[in-house]
């Protein structure tokens, strides 16, 4: 079993995951989606600076936190030496990338969207300065993981003001539109993410025999029948709940229904993620 730092270390990555690419997400539907979120406009401003507040926290706790796990005791959190190379390393940089772009994601929401633009793109693009894919020599792996959580974080994003519509029975019409325009724009974004996610797993995995034999290859085999049941659960949205919604047969409880189940294994994903991230070495980058 992981000692305490390295589950903490889970934790706060996990929190900071989850807020940092919601956050991001729900931006990027503000823009797509600006008609359509009219409604409930002024409280994805109040999500997206909730958000982002969380997910600084997360990633400044989360950067203190590697000192205790490098030394072994809560002293690494405050040691000066140790907290110095941190700083001038790739998690020194990402740190500095996502709490700036954080902040801009977050003030932007009263200046500017061209600020909370740039905030998507220095908080996603952080991610790919540390972790497996800065490992690799290969520019175009941290494309891919940027492409890939762009994805991601695009589809958390329009989950949050759907629901919120969908339990509005006088937003009914809108949570319609709005869940049928995020299926459209879905059938071209899916795609990207899931191709995406697949080349960036070969490379990271090696070979067949070690998503089999390794650690990291079985904690990615659980994310991948996660992201089955997300997938299974979005088909049944778009294909059934979407559509009644659309012609009255049903209200929008049914389709909330589905989005809060679509959360939990979202938060499941995102879970297993932050701990492959953690404990596992990816085998095919050894």
């Amino acid at each position: 079993m992981p000692d305490i730092w390295v589950q903490f270390a889970i934790l706060l990555k996990f929190v900071l995951y989850i807020s940092a690419l919601v956050g991001c997400g729900l931006v990027m539907c503000q823009v797509v989606f600006a008609r359509l979120m009219v409604g409930v406009a002024d409280r994805m401003h109040v999500s997206v600076v909730v958000f982002a507040v969380l997910a600084v926290f997360a990633a400044a706790f989360g950067f203190v936190l590697r000192g205790a796990m490098l030394s072994g005791s809560a002293y690494g959190m405050i040691d000066p030496v140790l907290l110095t190379v941190l700083w001038q390393s790739s998690v020194g940089t990402a740190l500095i990338l996502q709490i700036v772009g954080l902040i801009l994601l977050a003030v932007g929401q009263w200046l500017s969207p061209g600020l909370s633009a740039v905030g998507v793109a220095m908080t996603l693009w952080s991610f790919s300065t540390i972790g497996h894919a800065s490992d690799a020599a290969f520019w175009w792996l941290r494309l891919l993981l940027f492409a890939h959580l762009g994805g991601a974080a695009f589809w958390l994003g329009v989950l949050i003001p759907l629901r919120a519509l969908a339990i509005d029975p006088d937003m009914r019409a809108e949570a319609a539109q709005l869940g049928h325009s995020f299926g459209s724009v879905a059938m071209a974004v899916v795609p990207g993410l899931m191709l995406a996610g697949v080349m960036l797993a070969w490379q990271l995995v090696g070979d067949l025999s070690a998503l089999i034999a390794t650690g990291y290859g079985q904690a990615l085999l659980l994310k991948i029948a996660l992201v089955g049941l997300l997938l299974t659960v979005a088909a049944m949205n778009k294909l059934r709940l979407v559509p009644h919604l659309r012609s009255g047969v049903t209200t929008g409880q049914p389709l909330a229904h589905a989005i809060t189940l679509e959360w939990i294994t979202v938060a499941a994903i995102l879970f297993v993620t932050a701990a492959l991230t953690t404990i596992f070495g990816a085998p095919g980058l050894a």
